[in-house]
C-alpha cells in the first residue's frame, strides 16, 4: 500500500488513525496540521517517517516509533503536544534538531533499556530532559481541578490526588484556548512547589 505526500494534510477533524494495511513509510506531510489528531498507532514495519509528517498536530500527546525506523525527516513532530515519546529503535537514527522542535511540553523519551546510554549521547535525542527505559515511570506535569481550585503539579503523585486531572506541558503554563471555555468553574489557581 502506498500513500501520497500530504494525503491527509489539513484534515482538521481527523482524530484517530489505525493502519490495518502494511505500509513501510509515513510520507512527507501526511498528517500536517491535523489539529484534532490525538491517537495513532504506527505499523511495526514502518522504516521512514517523512518531513512534516505530524507537524502542528497539537493534540497528539504520545507516539511510539517502531523498531525498524531508520529515517525521521525534518519537523516530523514539531509543534505537537507530545508528552510521551517511545522509541523502539535499539540504535537511535540520526535526526535533525527540528524533528521535535517547539513542542508544547517537555516529553519523556522511553527507549529500550540497553539503549538508554546511546540515546543520551545521540545528537538531538540527548536534548530530551528525561530518557528512561521502557516501563519506568517518568515525571509528567499535570493540573487538577477540584472544587474550583486549579492546581499545577510536576511530580509522580497523580494517583494520590482527587478531582479531574489534566496533562499540561512542563516548565511552562501553556493552556490551550479551549481550557478557558471548558474550565469556567475555576475560582482559585495553585502552583504547587513541585
Amino acid at each position: 500500500t502506498t500513500i501520497g505526500e500530504g494525503a491527509f494534510r489539513d484534515c482538521i477533524n481527523l482524530k484517530s488513525v489505525d493502519f490495518e494495511c502494511n505500509i513501510i513509510e509515513i510520507p512527507e506531510g501526511m498528517f500536517y496540521n491535523c489539529i484534532s489528531l490525538n491517537s495513532i498507532h504506527l505499523p511495526e514495519d514502518i522504516t521512514s517517517i517523512g518531513a512534516y509528517a505530524f507537524l502542528a498536530c497539537e493534540k497528539l500527546t504520545e507516539i511510539t516509533i517502531p523498531s525498524k525506523v531508520t529515517y525521521i525527516g525534518d519537523f516530523a513532530f514539531a509543534y505537537t503536544g507530545l508528552r510521551k515519546v517511545t522509541s523502539l529503535m535499539e540504535t537511535p537514527c540520526t535526526i535533525s534538531s527540528s524533528v521535535f522542535e517547539n513542542l508544547y511540553s517537555d516529553p519523556v523519551l522511553y527507549v529500550p533499556e540497553q539503549s538508554v546510554a546511546a540515546y543520551k549521547e545521540a545528537d538531538n535525542w540527548k536534548n530530551f530532559s528525561q530518557i528512561l527505559p521502557i516501563g519506568e515511570i517518568g515525571i509528567e506535569p499535570y493540573a487538577e481541578l477540584n472544587n474550583g481550585d486549579l492546581s499545577f503539579y510536576y511530580d509522580t503523585k497523580r494517583e494520590e490526588r482527587n478531582g479531574i486531572t489534566y496533562d499540561i506541558p512542563s516548565g511552562q503554563v501553556y493552556l490551550y484556548p479551549e481550557w478557558y471555555e471548558k474550565n469556567n468553574t475555576v475560582t482559585k489557581v495553585i502552583f504547587d512547589a513541585s
